[in-house]
């Protein structure tokens, strides 16, 4: 796992006033980490067994649905 570490407050700022029409209590990314796996189908166990967990409140599957850039990951707010 790599610990990413807090956000800076410019970004959390800049996060509510753009993407949150300035309600700072729907700010839930503060603090990243980074968990790498070696294939597709151990993200996948993971994320089946992670997503189970009642501290997880959110999941986006960027596999399935990748950005328009073609980026793709698993997002999992806990």
């Amino acid at each position: 796992m790599m610990w990413l570490g807090l956000n800076g407050m410019d970004r959390a700022a800049q996060k509510v006033a753009n993407d949150y029409g300035g309600v700072a209590s729907r700010l839930t990314d503060v603090i990243g980490a980074t968990l790498l796996y070696d294939s597709v189908d151990q993200v996948a166990a993971a994320q089946h067994v992670i997503g189970k967990d009642d501290v997880v409140f959110k999941v986006e599957n960027r596999y399935e649905n990748p950005t328009p850039e073609g980026y793709r990951d698993v997002l999992m707010v806990v």
